[in-house]
């Protein structure tokens, strides 16, 4: 358990000063949406989408060479800025014909790529200088009807280096989200390898890995994520699409109910997952959208919103919050309450009396339950004795959270989850 001791005294002082994390969980749940109408707007407010994903198409964003049409991205920022959404812009998709021979293929001189990125980066700080945005470097390079490049990546890294450059240009705190591979790119070849072996020198450490997964693949999709996972570098994950194309609302119920519940059981460094799609604009057919062209909510758009709902306003332990004994804090639903007991034991208790998860520390001297500033939450007995930790230390910014479910969970303060509780007793 590393840095516990030096830490008490400090813990003390401050008696229980609350610091807000970085992040509210509900922004792990998110959305894959066109947002160029108002419609998109008040179907995610209603969703309680937690971040939105939106594709801007090069082709019609500069037309010609240096001669920007804005109008789009306009559309889509004030459509989703100022409701408060984090965004996933991909940036890319359909080559101008006076960059590239084919509108799916790499541009002649990637250096036109790049400074296109750049110009929708400016553009989107002077209308919002204060946007929370991921700027994804196009989309599922590794199909053919994306983006006609070879086995290697080689042209897909060219393309990544000239956005990472441009994106310096701005600023070097600026996010990207890259390979943006679909689930082929690992479970059929070895495409992600080789792009992420050529972008990582490219890469800053607030940079993320954005894949897709489909349930057409031949992987498990918490199988995938960990080999994703093994070659992330540490960096953040996000899987910014996924689904499934039915018209059966069962079956989509089903199978994204067990997506986002694959996501919730992991303790990667998996911070969000976007369900595509909001609406398709499709009279005809189903796909996967998870409203009706109506706009009517199907099943699992329902079972997303409750779920999100479940989530998003959980009762947390802040950085450097402190609980002495017989203090605690409810889940804001009022069904679940987190004390740190006079006879030394953390317990969270369902309204009705029940013991859903405690620490199994009862007959230990009462200290007090820290969620200590290095993401770890401990409990200290009277001496200042560590008896029991989540052993989550190396999280600067981390929080522990009560959700509305139920469900202890310690969370990184990029919203992933280090550490939860799945029985009634994690030691």
């Amino acid at each position: 358990m590393k840095s516990l001791h030096a830490r008490v005294v400090f813990f003390i002082l401050l008696m229980g000063a609350l610091a807000a994390p970085c992040l509210a969980q509900g922004s792990r749940y998110g959305v894959v949406a066109s947002m160029n109408d108002l419609n998109y707007t008040n179907a995610a407010q209603n969703l309680g989408a937690g971040a939105i994903r939106f594709t801007l198409y090069w082709n019609e964003t500069e037309p010609g060479s240096g001669s920007f049409n804005f109008s789009a991205l306009d559309l889509h920022l004030d459509l989703t800025v100022p409701y408060g959404w984090p965004i996933f812009m991909s940036v890319g998709e359909q080559t101008p014909s006076w960059a590239g021979p084919c509108s799916t293929c790499a541009p002649y001189d990637p250096n036109t790529y790049g400074n296109f990125v750049e110009q929708v980066i400016r553009h989107t700080y002077a209308r919002y200088p204060s946007a929370d945005v991921v700027f994804g470097i196009w989309n599922e390079p590794n199909l053919d009807n994306f983006l006609n490049d070879d086995d290697n990546a080689n042209r897909y890294a060219a393309m990544f280096q000239a956005a990472s450059a441009a994106r310096d240009r701005v600023s070097p705190s600026i996010r990207l989200g890259a390979p943006e591979t679909n689930h082929q790119a690992v479970t059929n070849n070895s495409y992600f390898n080789s792009a992420m072996s050529r972008i990582a020198p490219y890469m800053h450490a607030g940079d993320v890995v954005t894949v897709h997964w489909y349930t057409d693949a031949n992987t498990s999709l918490a199988t995938y994520m960990s080999q994703i996972n093994s070659r992330a570098g540490g960096r953040e994950m996000w899987l910014t699409e996924t689904g499934l194309s039915t018209c059966n609302d069962n079956t989509q119920l089903a199978q994204y109910s067990n997506i986002i519940n694959v996501f919730d059981q992991s303790t990667l460094n998996w911070a969000r997952t976007f369900i595509y799609r909001l609406w398709d604009g499709d009279p005809a057919n189903c796909h996967e959208s998870i409203t009706r062209f109506d706009w009517s909510p199907r099943p699992f758009f329902n079972w997303y919103r409750d779920y999100i709902g479940g989530i998003a306003n959980s009762a947390t332990l802040a950085p450097n919050q402190v609980l002495f004994a017989d203090q605690s804090i409810s889940s804001t639903n009022g069904q679940y309450t987190l004390r740190y007991q006079s006879d030394g034991n953390l317990v969270l208790y369902r309204s009705d009396g029940f013991p859903m998860w405690h620490a199994n520390k009862s007959g230990t001297s009462p200290g007090m339950a820290v969620m200590q500033d290095d993401g770890n939450l401990v409990i200290y007995d009277a001496s200042g004795q560590a008896v029991w930790a989540s052993n989550t230390w190396g999280n600067p910014g981390g929080y522990f959270a009560i959700q509305n479910n139920g469900r202890p969970v310690v969370y990184r303060a990029n919203s992933s989850k280090a550490w939860q509780c799945l029985t009634q007793v994690c030691q």
